[in-house]
């Protein structure tokens, strides 16, 4: 433990690696079985043809360009909220808390991030300063993930990292991917933090995201005009009885809505809360639940999976997308390798 704790201290000190994906795991094994074939058969006469077949094999598999889908994941923060956005190369963070999960940052987070193979995160959205929203960002300023960015509606002390302020009207663009701010207003003044919270808009393909923070009805009345209908709605408040009044909830009209929420004392979420969303027809999750909770976004569609096994009935498009591009390469490099093998 001694020896541990002493090379801590240096700048290097082992590896960190992500969890391997299904697909490399099956690369991983083909390639040993490959090389375990070589060695017992150095003369073999695919030996040459086998190698370029698994490096071409690799770059169409795991080198291609990025796809043009977004992934939404709205992990399991107990009475808290940590939702990763991951765009092509741009990796984005909204809230990073939770009351009620101790040292959530060096437990939850770093983990959470270090198993996706997440080592830069261009931007984190802290959309008000609650414990529940912010409590693992330290930790990870701290950490050897470099955070680009960190945007929040005010400053705070507590933070070792300088802080963008973002008000209504401001934008996040990275190319097709458009993040509004339609609340704060600048230099507002109001004794409730919560009313300061970040409300945040994502137009992707013209479908559309809001995260709300922890806002009241005061202020959904004041924004309520500048809503469109929403497909996925991070549901205010965690599903308070002060927030999602009737008026939010029938203007913005939810596809899916998302309680982040832990076993509490606070009688959250509301039972007329979840009432008037299942009456608007939304789909309800919740991480207490269902557990994490992810979305893909491509296209026109929205597919989404949890914790629990929940689906959307058309998920297993995703898996026909991404095997049949990689089974028509292996089918063609293995049509090559036998075509080389005759030849020889």
């Amino acid at each position: 433990r001694y020896t541990v704790n002493f090379t801590e201290k240096f700048g290097f000190n082992g590896f960190t690696i992500q969890t391997m994906t299904i697909p490399l795991i099956a690369y991983f094994y083909i390639l040993i079985i490959f090389v375990i074939y070589v060695y017992n058969n150095n003369n073999s006469p695919i030996k040459k043809s086998g190698i370029y077949t698994l490096i071409v094999m690799y770059i169409v598999t795991f080198m291609t360009p990025a796809n043009n889908l977004i992934y939404i994941n709205v992990a399991d923060a107990g009475q808290g909220l940590f939702t990763h956005v991951k765009y092509r190369n741009t990796d984005l963070i909204i809230d990073c808390g939770s009351s009620n999960n101790r040292d959530f940052g060096k437990y939850t987070v770093l983990p959470y991030l270090i198993k996706r193979g997440i080592n830069q995160i261009d931007g984190v959205f802290i959309s008000h300063w609650d414990s529940d929203h912010y409590s693992g960002l330290n930790d990870l300023l701290s950490s050897k993930i470099k955070v680009d960015n960190i945007f929040a509606p005010a400053t705070n002390n507590e933070i070792i990292k300088d802080i963008s302020i973002l008000n209504k009207g401001m934008s996040y663009r990275t190319d097709k991917l458009n993040i509004d701010i339609l609340w704060p207003e600048k230099d507002i003044i109001s004794d409730k933090t919560n009313n300061t919270s970040l409300v945040m808009l994502i137009n992707f393909n013209n479908k559309k995201i809001l995260f709300t923070g922890d806002i009241e009805k005061d202020v959904e009345n004041i924004i309520i005009d500048d809503i469109p209908e929403i497909d996925i709605l991070l549901v205010p408040h965690h599903g308070s009885s002060t927030s999602s009044s009737d008026k939010f909830v029938y203007n913005s009209n939810p596809e899916i809505a998302v309680f982040s929420y832990g076993k509490n004392k606070y009688g959250i979420p509301h039972r007329e809360v979840i009432e008037r969303y299942k009456n608007e027809k939304s789909l309800i999750l919740s991480t207490y639940e269902h557990g994490e909770i992810n979305f893909v976004l491509k296209d026109d569609k929205i597919y989404y999976n949890t914790y629990t096994d929940i689906k959307s009935e058309n998920y297993y498009e995703l898996y026909f997308l991404g095997f049949v591009t990689k089974l028509m390469a292996f089918c063609i490099l293995l049509i090559y390798i036998k075509i080389q093998g005759r030849r020889i």
